[in-house]
């Protein structure tokens, strides 16, 4: 991931996190990671903790109101880690299979939404921290803007990684046979 980010920048890339773009990447692969080697608790544990950390940054919003309605900003992310803890759950019960299209889905949501949320913490912390750019319209204006944006985002992701990642996995785990 990070030779692909440096790569990436060859080819004309702009830079987002001051040369730590590879981290949501890192993070999406670790969650998917821990997930597929069978570590459960750190696999729902450690999306949970990126929550924790964002949900408590000053400069991170904890509700969206949409309608008059408070919606919380990670709506989606904590319904990533409820799907990841139930496939999580039923594979360990032996009701799911790890190489399932349900399965490689789960773990395509919640690894899609932790490098979301990782993406998130680093967009405070370089852009409006250590860069010092405040969005015009100020914090909040640029999370209801991302909040609206981000769900057709990552379905899109959500979708295109469990369709690529399905049948490579099933194709290397032959070979491994």
């Amino acid at each position: 991931m990070i030779l692909g980010n440096f790569v990436d920048f060859a080819m004309g890339k702009p830079i987002v996190f001051d040369f730590l773009d590879f981290i949501p990447d890192l993070v999406s692969a670790v969650v998917a990671g821990l997930a597929f080697t069978g570590h459960r608790k750190a696999a729902v544990g450690f999306p949970a903790l990126l929550l924790v950390w964002f949900t408590l940054d000053p400069l991170s919003p904890v509700l969206v109101s949409v309608g008059g309605i408070q919606v919380p900003f990670l709506w989606m992310h904590l319904i990533s880690i409820g799907v990841l803890s139930g496939a999580l759950l039923y594979e360990k019960r032996g009701s799911l299979a790890r190489l399932s299209p349900a399965f490689v889905s789960a773990v395509a949501f919640a690894s899609t939404m932790s490098g979301h949320v990782a993406g998130n913490i680093m967009y405070e912390n370089v852009i409006f921290r250590l860069d010092g750019v405040i969005p015009k319209d100020g914090y909040q204006a640029f999370w209801a803007l991302a909040f609206y944006a981000y769900p057709l985002e990552r379905v899109f992701y959500v979708v295109l990684g469990a369709m690529v990642a399905y049948p490579v996995l099933r194709a290397v785990s032959r070979r491994q046979e």
